[in-house]
């Protein structure tokens, strides 16, 4: 019996430990359990509040919806442009006024109407574009070749040629809105 009794009590004092291991084992668990848990929640919360808040406004999508919902709210009918009537005049190498040398001017220039039936009115007449060319051969002739030779004077030199050839008479009722230079090669 005295064995026994030692043996109970080698295992009491073993199954005490064990008992005071377990409560102690227990609350490890639970305490590892619920750090795992709550950094879970964390990262939940945390990849939402990135995605939903932090990466649309980082990245300026909130005011990209804004500027586009101001776009759609401002959005005008478009402005239909008309092609402009154009006819080309042929290309030409006149000698405008010099008194110092000899120059020469090679010029290809078109005429912007305000009309079609303006431009249709000048190419069906076999005459009209004959005295078109003539009429701004002429004005380029008389035109010194210093009123010409930089880029700031071909504006005037634009509008006197089709003051020129709107005051010809040659247009009937249409007129010259604008003169194009495609070429303008002046030595």
């Amino acid at each position: 019996m005295a064995e026994e009794e030692e043996s109970e009590q080698e295992e009491e004092p073993g199954e005490a430990d064990m008992e005071a291991d377990g409560p102690k084992g227990a609350w490890l668990k639970q305490f590892v359990i619920l750090a795992v848990l709550v950094l879970i929640g964390q990262s939940v919360v945390a990849y939402f509040l990135v995605t939903e808040q932090i990466m649309p406004w980082y990245f300026g999508e909130e005011e990209t919806t804004e500027a586009v919902k101001e776009a759609e709210a401002l959005k005008r009918e478009p402005v239909i442009v008309e092609a402009p009537v154009l006819y080309d005049v042929p290309e030409m190498i006149v000698n405008p006024q010099d008194f110092h040398t000899i120059r020469y001017l090679n010029v290809k220039m078109s005429l912007e109407f305000d009309l079609q039936e303006t431009l249709d009115m000048v190419e069906a007449d076999p005459v009209t574009p004959a005295k078109l060319v003539e009429v701004i051969r002429t004005t380029l002739n008389m035109t010194s070749f210093y009123d010409m030779d930089e880029a700031r004077e071909r504006g005037p030199l634009r509008k006197k040629i089709a003051d020129e050839v709107n005051e010809s008479g040659l247009l009937g009722e249409g007129s010259v809105r604008k003169v194009n230079f495609e070429r303008f090669v002046a030595q």
